[in-house]
């Protein structure tokens, strides 16, 4: 479980050379990194409330997937795409004619693999919001919450949010099948693993690491919050950031993050900064 402290006692290391990034991450952040074996885990502000931005269309993969577990929605259900739905930001369906019709699957995929918000606005529009975040509260992931489509203005409700505890809390529940089990946790774990920003979490590691990661970009904002498996190891870790300058050197100082994490659980130590 996580250390509230911050602290991961058999690995000191770890938490400097943590402390050490954090110091030059041109951006305000929180930290969590959990293990899944049970081991401690390290925080820093893990419970402080940052802008969501893409990071909240991992629960809506999950409610949207646990309907089709559950039997509630087809898989194979055809959308049809409106130009009053289309909108700019990530993906390619504004790109698109309206008229076309996806599946809840096709739209799903475009939603994770390519960060779309034309995509995820329609898996709000069938799901709604209140389902996908009363999935978040039997979650406990108690500081997120979605009142608002992407690339919409906030509404009375505020702004999409979300805390590095929270992130944790939701991808671990995936993991461990609180949500999803069988083929459709595979599926979903599947569709995470072919995201195609790549350049936070799994820049720096080992084409052995397998990752399962969504991204999360607004102005000044630059998260990434994923599972990461490899050599019989699994954790989950989340970074978030915000009022961010110079976006390339957050991403890399995040992709440092998530090197030092790997090093120390995967290979037992971590090389000098």
């Amino acid at each position: 479980m996580l250390d509230s402290m911050g602290a991961l006692p058999r690995t000191d290391r770890l938490a400097e050379r943590l402390e050490e990034e954090l110091e030059r991450l041109p951006a305000e952040a929180a930290v969590a990194l959990e293990p899944l074996d049970g081991t401690p885990g390290w925080v820093y502000r893990p419970d402080e409330v940052f802008p969501a931005a893409s990071v909240v269309k991992i629960p809506i993969l999950l409610e949207l997937f646990r309907r089709f577990q559950d039997g509630e929605e087809d898989p194979g259900t055809r959308v049809t795409l409106h130009a009053r739905d289309q909108v700019l930001g990530a993906g390619i369906l504004f790109e698109l004619h309206p008229g076309i019709r996806l599946t809840l699957r096709e739209l799903a995929r475009l939603m994770i693999v390519l960060s779309d918000n034309t995509a995820s606005n329609l898996l709000l529009d069938r799901l709604g919001w209140a389902s996908v975040n009363e999935l978040l509260a039997r979650l406990g992931a108690r500081n997120t919450v979605i009142c608002r489509k992407f690339m919409h203005p906030p509404g009375p409700a505020g702004e999409n949010l979300t805390s590095a505890a929270d992130c944790v809390r939701i991808l671990r529940a995936l993991w461990e099948e609180e949500v999803l089990r069988g083929t459709w946790r595979e599926e979903a774990l599947g569709i995470l693993s072919r995201q195609q920003y790549r350049e936070k979490i799994p820049a720096r590691l080992p084409p052995s690491a397998r990752v399962y990661n969504k991204t999360g970009e607004l102005e000044g904002v630059r998260h990434d919050v994923g599972l990461v498996e490899d050599r019989g190891k699994v954790w989950a870790l989340a970074v978030l950031t915000r009022k961010g300058r110079e976006p390339w050197e957050v991403d890399n100082r995040i992709a440092r993050i998530s090197r030092c994490c790997y090093d120390q659980i995967v290979e037992g130590d971590i090389e000098p900064s």
